[in-house]
């Protein structure tokens, strides 16, 4: 089962890519843009290795972000379950 979060917001998705960018350079985790919108990020986190794909799709009243894992995190601590659930919060 794929875990993810999905959120809308109420900004033009340019922006929304902006802040992702911005906060995935500021927390140094190695990223790449697969397509346009359609964000790689790895990183390690409590020894676990995290592999994110990040989408920004455009909507009619702002943005949908969806964020998820690409490959299962078994080790993942249920701390970081929770903080992954409240990424795009």
């Amino acid at each position: 089962m794929m875990e993810y979060v999905q959120r809308e917001l109420p900004y033009v998705r340019s922006y929304v890519l902006r802040s992702v960018y911005g906060m995935l350079r500021q927390e140094g985790i190695a990223f790449g843009e697969e397509a346009p919108g359609k964000i790689i990020a790895e990183c390690r986190a409590d020894g676990t290795d995290v592999s994110l794909s990040i989408t920004a799709e455009e909507k009619a009243f702002g943005t949908e972000l969806t964020i998820s894992l690409r490959r299962p995190c078994d080790g993942m601590p249920k701390q970081n379950d929770t903080a992954f659930r409240n990424l795009a919060v």
